[in-house]
């Protein structure tokens, strides 16, 4: 039963090796960072903009959380 299972280990390494790649950042969005001043006191952030948004023309929804 085991020598079907070592025929077939290499093939099924090399997809399970595959399936764990990443992609690239180019294709998951990016980071855009912000400040905003409020009675003299200046708070960073960063707002994450998906890049099928940012492809996209128009206005997008935003979510913060504080």
């Amino acid at each position: 039963m085991i020598a079907p299972f070592r025929r077939w280990l290499p093939l099924l390494s090399v997809l399970m090796l595959a399936a764990c790649a990443s992609t690239p950042d180019s294709a998951r969005g990016h980071f855009e960072s912000r400040a905003v001043k409020v009675d003299g006191q200046t708070a960073y952030y960063q707002v994450f903009i998906p890049a099928v948004a940012a492809r996209t023309p128009g206005s997008l929804p935003v979510v913060l959380f504080l």
